[in-house]
């Protein structure tokens, strides 16, 4: 069924107002205050209620699933765990994708949506006892099985930090070496321009170099560096009304955002020996589908670093929260959003 623009953008908006209830509500289940369930169960009920009155099969099957457990939970047959908020909050993610994908052809990998549908109304049916162990089935079926239990950006690292020391500044008294402590005060400079961003620079720095050393060190390490530093030196340039904005960017204010790769190009690529990490930072916003920004690449015509970047850059803004984000989000949850 195709649906008119105006009715898709409706029913996304509907949901994202549902899901941040329920969002909010899962929060305060996992503290330990009790909400209203009932509450709860009405608004995943509405979520389905909406897809349905539209045809959207995919999105009924795999929210019902959802209303499943949360009617479990509405009528006490097991009491709500951190570990079930947790795996709860991954579903809502997930709905969100096919959200997406169903309203506006939103491309995606594998969602893995029958698996979940599945394991969810297996939890629905579990016994008490057997609540944890169908939580943790669910967790790896999304990859993240291993890292449950983690609520922050400083315990994941803990968590997945490799057998080796993390590559520093360079030591010697080169003309790169002056570059790079140049750099990063101008990166920290940056980073006080917003509360969100508080330690970026260095925890970024920190994992985008461990992350290259655990694929084998495609990318020179001080051009990574570089390009780490100064990925948002382009972001100076644009009015801060715009940076500060809580509602939706119009279209010439979007256009300023997307520009910021191509600013940070423009000056990084005047300072001789510094090329390869002007790339990468041009390139920090393309994907792999082709659908990013400024140019458009895809696969391998994205630089390595680049995608080094993205994923680095990605994380830090999910699990620290920023400007259009209510809420952080754990660690589970921005590995499966990744």
């Amino acid at each position: 069924m195709q649906l008119d623009s105006d009715i898709s953008i409706e029913l996304f908006e509907s949901f994202n107002e549902l899901a941040q209830e329920i969002e909010f509500d899962l929060e305060r289940l996992s503290s330990g205050t009790t909400p209203d369930l009932n509450a709860l169960f009405r608004a995943i009920h509405n979520i389905k209620g909406n897809a349905a009155i539209v045809g959207l099969t995919a999105l009924v099957d795999f929210t019902h699933s959802l209303e499943d457990v949360f009617g479990a939970l509405r009528s006490e047959r097991y009491n709500a765990t951190p570990l079930l908020c947790e795996v709860l909050q991954l579903g809502m993610d997930r709905l969100k994708d096919l959200h997406n994908r169903e309203l506006f052809d939103q491309a995606f990998g594998n969602l893995h949506e029958h698996e979940l549908r599945t394991r969810f109304q297996q939890l629905a049916q579990s016994e008490p006892e057997a609540l944890e162990e169908g939580c943790q089935d669910i967790l790896s079926l999304v990859g993240v099985g291993f890292m449950h239990g983690l609520s922050d950006a400083n315990e994941a690292e803990v968590a997945l930090e490799p057998a080796y020391e993390c590559i520093s500044m360079p030591a010697d008294h080169s003309k790169q070496a002056f570059d790079l402590l140049f750099f990063r005060d101008l990166a920290q400079q940056i980073d006080r321009q917003t509360l969100y961003w508080e330690g970026r620079s260095e925890q970024s720095h920190e994992w985008a170099q461990k992350l290259n050393a655990m694929r084998g060190s495609p990318v020179n390490s001080n051009q990574l560096s570089a390009a780490v530093y100064l990925h948002d030196i382009g972001m100076s340039f644009i009015p801060t009304y715009i940076l500060d904005k809580k509602e939706k960017l119009d279209i010439e204010e979007l256009a300023q955002i997307r520009q910021h790769p191509v600013w940070g190009y423009n000056y990084l690529v005047r300072i001789e020996g510094w090329a390869e990490a002007a790339t990468i930072v041009l390139e920090h916003h393309e994907r792999e589908d082709g659908q990013g920004y400024p140019i458009g690449n895809k696969g391998n015509l994205i630089h390595d670093g680049a995608k080094i970047l993205a994923i680095i850059d990605t994380f830090f803004s999910i699990t620290n929260g920023r400007a259009d984000r209510k809420m952080r989000k754990s660690v589970v949850r921005a590995v499966s959003e990744i």
